[in-house]
């Protein structure tokens, strides 16, 4: 049976508060833990309860995803009357903002989440005992090695890519998205997008699983060009449209 976006939200939420809850408990218990100093199993105890709590992340993590998936469903009810007005946008992304995309868009991975969070509670409890081993050792490479391999990709990623970091003309209408930049034109249909997706600052336009266009959301010149788009989004292949935001935020 599919749940509606309702259902969704509800137990999207209902989820969200039981792994909280449960989260909270947890921290009392590591901090209830911490002042054991005379117990010779603080260390095994202090892992255990960490690994736990990292250990409920992952459904934490589901559940928020489940009432965001919700969310976007009832909100397409909400869609403003369908405006066929075309807009262009003229725009350059710098490296400096590719690279922070990328890196977010790294640290909403929840399998990435998931694992800093196991390394960084590892840490935590090799420092709380002063013992220090391969498995700490590897946390740290863990922790540093993700956000470097993504700076190291990104940038070489941005500078091999002309498409870009050319100056770049958008032009939306209501069936598809033309792009003009100084070496290529190139045209997409709403209805062909793999996926697209709607962050605070940036609309991601996905060809397949792994390419994407990004459109910065300051290019717009005002709130009503970026409900346009959710509009167009939606209109044309609303089963695509993820993390809608709402029509007041920009």
């Amino acid at each position: 049976m599919k749940l509606t976006g309702n259902q969704k939200k509800a137990i999207g939420m209902l989820i969200i508060v039981i792994m909280t809850t449960l989260q909270i408990l947890f921290f009392f218990t590591l901090l209830y833990n911490l002042t054991d100093y005379g117990n010779p199993a603080l260390a095994q105890n202090l892992y255990s309860v960490l690994f736990t709590i990292a250990l409920f992340c992952f459904p934490l993590n589901y559940g928020i995803r489940l009432w965001k998936a919700g969310k976007s469903e009832t909100f397409q009810q909400l869609i403003l009357p369908y405006n066929e007005k075309n807009i262009s946008l003229h725009f350059q992304i710098n490296q400096k903002e590719y690279r922070s995309l990328m890196l977010k868009l790294t640290y909403r991975n929840p399998i990435v989440l998931y694992v800093n969070i196991i390394c960084l509670n590892i840490l935590m409890a090799s420092v709380i005992n002063s013992n220090y081993n391969v498995i700490s050792v590897t946390a740290l490479i863990f922790l540093i090695i993700i956000p470097v391999t993504t700076i190291f990709q990104s940038t070489k990623t941005f500078s091999d890519n002309k498409m870009i970091k050319e100056p770049l003309t958008y032009d939306f209408t209501s069936n598809q998205i033309l792009i003009t930049g100084e070496t290529f034109t190139s045209s997409i249909r709403w209805n062909s997008l793999y996926k697209i997706k709607e962050l605070n600052n940036w609309f991601l336009l996905y060809n397949d699983k792994t390419s994407m266009i990004v459109v910065p959301k300051k290019s717009f010149n005002n709130l009503e060009e970026v409900q346009t788009i959710r509009n167009f989004a939606l209109h044309t292949n609303s089963d695509v449209m993820k993390e809608l935001k709402s029509y007041t935020r920009s």
